[in-house]
């Protein structure tokens, strides 16, 4: 076969710029972004959600449960809370259905099985962890709420040892419906904090479900130890006050019997007997400093019960 003996080189030199080569790139780059545009496109759509595999959540949950919001308060408004949560949740849905784990394409073949799981999983996580902290607050805020109505029972069952312990267990339960009211209205903010997991599927504890139906029961129960205690306080201002009056009724014999002290020490003009009047004037002069005092306490006492 002589053809076959002919020189395989090119009889003129052959490079890029040759028509026929330009052209055939040129096809080849069009079948190439004709086949790249799905592929691409299918990522893109992936790439949106990618702002949640960046999202730190131990600044996120410091930023909803300890930031500044309106009011000076430190815990994201219970509105936002839920639309974070509900965003979460429909980012996981649409990264679920965004396709299926396999999509094949005319020249390219695209995993998305291990971005969709990624994707879904950090959604699933930083939800969770939103709601963790979100039980955390119910549960402390509940707590809390226990403790002050403990206080307030405390206060209110407080038996006054004297007019200052009266005074103050007065004023204590003359403030107590409205800090009563208060409480109401926390456990019902934390009951609408628990409807927003309850929405969310979240499973309680519980001891920390009965802990909060449990305080149900204090606004009533305070509401009949602050009748109980004004009863209290208004037998024992009268005790009190008898008690003040006996005190001021004793104080002036006691005032009588200095004066005549005094008239005593007036009549000293014997230095033989200066000894006893040296004793007497000094005994005198302790006993008037004391009434002195005694006055004062009178006065304090007395502008307890105005």
């Amino acid at each position: 076969m002589p053809f076959l003996q002919y020189d395989t080189a090119s009889n003129f030199p052959i490079d890029m710029d040759f028509p026929w080569i330009q052209d055939a790139l040129e096809k080849i780059q069009n079948i190439y972004d004709q086949n790249t545009g799905g592929p691409s496109e299918l990522l893109q759509k992936y790439k949106a959600y990618e702002h949640i595999l960046n999202t730190d959540n131990k600044a996120l949950i410091k930023e909803l449960f300890e930031g500044e919001y309106e009011g000076g308060k430190k815990k994201a408004p219970k509105e936002l809370i839920r639309q974070k949560l509900k965003e979460l949740e429909i980012a996981y849905d649409e990264i679920s259905n965004l396709s299926n784990d396999i999509v094949d394409f005319p020249l390219f073949r695209v995993m998305t099985k291990k971005m969709k799981e990624e994707l879904c999983s950090q959604a699933n996580k930083t939800k969770e962890k939103i709601m963790d902290a979100l039980y955390t607050y119910n549960k402390n805020s509940v707590r809390k709420i226990g403790e002050t109505y403990e206080d307030m029972q405390r206060q209110i069952s407080r038996d006054p040892k004297d007019e200052r312990e009266l005074v103050e267990t007065r004023e204590f339960i003359k403030n107590s419906p409205a800090q009563d009211a208060q409480l109401t209205l926390d456990l019902n903010d934390v009951y609408e904090h628990q409807l927003i997991l309850d929405d969310n599927n979240f499973m309680y504890k519980e001891e920390d479900v009965e802990l909060f139906w449990s305080m149900k029961r204090w606004p009533l129960g305070i509401s009949e130890l602050l009748g109980e205690g004004n009863i209290t306080i208004q037998n024992r201002e009268m005790q009190f006050m008898t008690k003040l009056d006996q005190e001021k009724d004793n104080f002036f014999k006691s005032i009588e019997v200095y004066k005549e002290t005094f008239s005593k020490i007036k009549q000293f003009n014997n230095l033989n007997n200066v000894g006893e009047y040296s004793a007497d004037s000094f005994k005198l002069r302790q006993d008037l400093d004391s009434a002195f005092q005694k006055v004062q306490q009178f006065n304090e006492r007395e502008g307890l019960f105005n």
